[in-house]
């Protein structure tokens, strides 16, 4: 199409100067589509047999990683090598990554998250037609290629075989799946766009539910077996042209993506059959379905993330299954797994102790050797910031509209008497837009550049906010952590809320169950140590020299109301904490900035 015409030639001339190919060095973001026909994919990869070989960005960064003495990765790719070893019983040979005996796990309190989902499974209707699409769709794709090349070489026993494959097999098998498949995710759509935030649980109470009952289990069970006829016809294809020497080399591009395919519409099966047809799991996991109007962020599985759905105009339903608990299979996969470990962060103890990302990751029953260390700061909290936090601002929980209004003319205060330079963090996009629009009603953004997550990607969100020295930037989760603004850009924090962990979202619900089947306090031992530790990663995005300085607002007024707020103090840096009114503390944080009225 002509949209995607010019992506690829964009992304052509981007090959002239990228030293790395990475889609992270490509100065646009392209849609899922396209980067599916250029992106370098294990299963679709000739490797050495490559033309290209020589010159593969990931070849040659595969090589780089083969010969390095330390290689330095990301969360998400050191769990898909683990996930891939789990699966295999290796841990001595590559995998995604070459072996390795020890490990430096920097962010660590972000495991327990990394590993869930990479644990679990997930496909989704846009990721499952977007592979449809790549084999058939509109008169092209890889079947069609297949059939064309075997129909312009020589008339012989096997190409017919093949081509009566194809028509007789393959082609009808994959439109059975397309219409199982956009019938059966229109009813799973049915069923979670009357769910709270898009999101319902599968649990027993969902297999009563008349609409799963009576028409979409059935629907299930043919979409089920019409993904199984089209996987084996798939590599029947591809076994039929491997018979002839000729016709496998000249189709070798093709075998591999014949190959790719088929894993991967198994890999839709088995998440599907994981979630509606659970056998008894090797540990026990949460199920359930979530949809999204937009792109869809971060799914994996079968035809990965975003891309065209079956319906145009329809949100994206995905249907996932995480772990329960980590712990086991983290162990077993990581800990017993190598020489050393290293666990380290900013944010890693709470109250100055292990205890609860121990038990999260599955150290704390003993068997291995742990040595722990809490340092202390380098930065002089006491004299580079304070905590302000009003006792007159509206409450967080019932009181919603009245406490966004309160949050917007606190940040417009906060922002004249900082002259900007500011984050905003929240804990729903809700919350966030009904802010930036009070701000924008109030002008804010004709004195303070404002910026707001959505409105462009995080990275360049950042860049821009630091370059402009005195912009409001409005964030959620991801700008909690991960966000490095030393100096003067950033010199103030509104916090909005205590990052507390939604209870009704399925893995949270499933662990906070799971915790109380147990006979154990779940707000003490998992819901409360885990806003804690995000308070102080929120917190932490301030001080990152010692020459910074600037305060904090924190407008959660139940962390002085509550009993459970002494342990937020216990585990924030030590800095100086106001309490009062607003109109009172409004004049601490002027004189802190050295805007002292007189």
């Amino acid at each position: 199409d002509g949209g995607q015409r010019s992506e690829l030639g964009a992304i052509l001339e981007w090959l002239r100067t990228t030293r790395e190919g990475s889609l992270q060095d490509l100065p646009f973001t392209p849609t899922p589509a396209v980067w599916d026909e250029v992106a370098s994919e294990t299963d679709v990869c000739l490797r050495a047999r490559c033309p290209h070989f020589e010159q593969c960005f990931y070849q040659r960064a595969r090589r780089d990683a083969a010969s390095a003495d330390v290689l330095v990765v990301n969360h998400h790719l050191l769990f898909s090598d683990l996930a891939v070893r789990r699966a295999q019983g290796n841990y001595t040979a590559p995998a995604v990554l070459p072996p390795y005996r020890r490990v430096i796990l920097d962010e660590a309190h972000n495991l327990e998250e990394s590993a869930t989902s990479h644990l679990g499974a997930a496909v989704s209707r846009r990721g499952l037609f977007r592979l449809l699409g790549r084999l058939e769709r509109r008169g092209r794709g890889l079947l069609r290629i297949i059939e064309e090349r075997l129909k312009a070489g020589r008339d012989d026993l096997l190409q017919q075989d093949a081509l009566r494959e194809i028509s007789g097999t393959v082609r009808p098998a994959l439109e059975r799946v397309r219409q199982r498949a956009a019938d059966f995710f229109r009813g799973l759509d049915t069923l979670v766009a009357a769910a709270p935030e898009g999101v319902l649980r599968l649990d027993a109470e969902f297999l009563t539910q008349p609409l799963w009952a009576e028409s979409l289990s059935l629907i299930y069970e043919g979409l089920a077996l019409s993904l199984e006829e089209l996987a084996r016809g798939l590599e029947r294809l591809r076994e039929t042209i491997l018979l002839d020497t000729a016709w496998s080399d000249a189709l070798q591009g093709e075998l591999v993506e014949l190959q790719g395919a088929a894993g991967r519409t198994r890999a839709a099966l088995d998440a599907l059959r994981l979630a509606f047809a659970p056998a008894q799991d090797a540990f026990p996991l949460v199920r359930w379905l979530e949809r999204r109007g937009g792109r869809e962020a971060g799914a994996a599985g079968a035809g990965g993330d975003g891309g065209e759905g079956g319906e145009r105009g329809e949100g994206n339903v995905a249907v996932r299954t995480a772990p329960v608990d980590i712990s086991e299979p983290l162990r077993e996969s990581l800990f017993e797994q190598v020489d050393t470990a290293v666990l380290t962060s900013a944010t890693l103890a709470t109250r100055g102790d292990f205890g609860f990302l121990k038990s999260r990751l599955g150290l704390a029953r003993g068997g291995l050797r742990l040595r722990e260390a809490v340092y202390p700061s380098p930065f002089e909290f006491e004299r580079q910031t304070l905590i302000a936090i009003p006792t007159d601002v509206p409450a967080p929980v019932g009181e919603e509209g009245a406490f966004d209004y309160a949050t917007a003319e606190i940040v417009a205060d906060v922002a004249d008497t900082s002259d900007g330079g500011i984050f905003g963090l929240f804990t729903s996009y809700r919350s966030l837009r009904a802010v930036a629009g009070e701000l924008r009603r109030r002008g804010l953004h004709a004195r303070w550049p404002l910026f707001e997550q959505g409105e462009a990607p995080r990275a360049q969100l950042i860049e821009a906010f630091t370059r402009c020295g005195r912009g409001v930037l409005l964030g959620v989760a991801s700008f909690w952590e991960g966000v490095d603004v030393p100096g003067h850009p950033l010199r103030g924090l509104v916090i909005a809320k205590l990052p507390f962990k939604v209870p009704a979202e399925p893995v949270t619900a499933a662990r906070i169950e799971a915790i109380e089947q147990e006979g154990g306090d779940s707000f003490r031992e998992y819901v409360l140590p885990h806003a804690a530790l995000r308070l102080k990663q929120g917190f932490g995005r301030l001080i990152r020299s010692g020459s910074d300085r600037g305060a904090v607002v924190l407008l959660d007024r139940r962390v002085v109301e509550k009993g459970y707020g002494r342990y937020f103090f216990e585990t924030l840096p030590p800095a100086p904490v106001h309490t009062g009114p607003w109109s009172e503390l409004r004049a601490v944080v002027r004189q802190f900035y050295g805007n002292a009225p007189g």
